[in-house]
């Protein structure tokens, strides 16, 4: 009876082994622990981190799509920025 149900629970894992997004998922999983341990995931300060910035601190929405940057990386910069760590470079 006790190996009914673990032949079941492989079936079930091969099953979900078996999805298109198994692959990826672990890819992603298996790039997140590698960039991880290199230390690669750390903020970098670079040249054009300020002009990102200033554009995240606009106060209205008319500042921020007025700004010469991109207004999609200024509002990721500022979410990440909400989590108190200071994520954003």
């Amino acid at each position: 009876m006790r190996t009914r149900g673990l032949a079941a629970r492989f079936r079930a894992g091969l099953r979900l082994m078996r999805h298109p997004l198994s692959p990826l998922i672990l890819q992603v999983v298996l790039a997140y622990i590698v960039l991880l341990w290199a230390g690669r995931l750390e903020p970098v300060r670079v040249a054009d981190s300020l002009s990102y910035l200033q554009g995240a601190r606009a106060s209205s929405a008319a500042g921020a799509l007025s700004h010469y940057r991109s207004y999609g990386y200024p509002l990721f910069l500022r979410w990440v920025g909400m989590g108190g760590q200071g994520l954003a470079p």
